[in-house]
């Protein structure tokens, strides 16, 4: 296995016992991660031996340790501390019963920060990390309504060159998508990335530890999103609200 390989996996390791929130033996964490297990059981060992996991000898099960906790435990989101976020996007998945993605814009991309599956739903679902076009996820549009209309023809421009960008966006057709979210608040983007996927977004009010723009997204069918679209949309500022006053306020 590639260096860069075995660095992934082990993130998705630790990144799904956060998920689980529970300890978990090495044949569960190789199903839910769909890796193989001899390989599973060699980073997991790898990362006991590096301090960022327990064992219980008695249960044959692994949990994080302290150390993974403060390895990000400086980080703030304006004046939110990440487990703050966390909570955000715990109560919208609990509230929505829908899968939840935090996301940032990356070059002409969204990127998915950290996702909620939602409840029943495999881990593999929209893994963190992924890129889309920002064009056509519901998110990426959130994040373009803060980008000049100049900037977004740009935009338009350079993702009609990319080799794997399918059908070509049109960038009339984008700025009025754009302007419509502006006004609104949020987007809906149905079927864009996946046909029978979709997702309503909006704008957080923080922003991460670079200053850079960060939007929270409600996935669902678009049969669901459309019948209960201004309910997720509620839902999302509702908990935005809750969790910012809590803290004072973020800016």
């Amino acid at each position: 296995m590639s260096t860069v390989k075995s660095a992934q996996r082990a993130l998705a390791i630790l990144e799904l016992m956060e998920k689980l929130k529970r300890p978990a033996r090495v044949s569960e964490i190789a199903k839910l991660l769909g890796y193989p297990q001899s390989s599973t059981s060699v980073l997991i060992n790898s990362l006991l031996q590096l301090g960022y996991l327990n064992f219980n000898p008695t249960t044959h099960e692994f949990a994080p340790s302290i150390r993974v906790a403060l390895v990000g435990g400086y980080l703030r989101f304006d004046g939110l501390h990440a487990f703050q976020v966390l909570d955000l996007l715990s109560a919208v998945r609990e509230r929505t019963g829908a899968t939840v993605i935090l996301s940032s814009r990356q070059g002409v991309h969204v990127q998915y920060v950290y996702t909620l599956a939602a409840p029943g739903r495999r881990m593999l679902a929209l893994r963190a990390g992924s890129l889309r076009p920002l064009t056509r996820a519901a998110g990426g549009v959130m994040l373009l309504t803060e980008v000049a209309d100049e900037e977004i023809g740009r935009i338009v421009r350079r993702l009609n060159t990319l080799p794997d960008i399918g059908e070509r966006e049109q960038p009339e057709a984008v700025l009025q998508t754009v302007r419509a979210a502006r006004e609104r608040g949020y987007a809906t983007v149905l079927g864009r990335l996946v046909a029978e996927a979709g997702a309503t977004a909006v704008k957080l009010p923080f922003r991460d530890s670079f200053g850079k723009a960060l939007a929270l997204s409600v996935h669902a069918r678009p049969s669901e999103l459309s019948a209960r679209e201004a309910e997720l949309v509620a839902v999302m500022r509702e908990e935005i609200d809750v969790h910012c006053r809590s803290v004072g306020g973020a800016s």
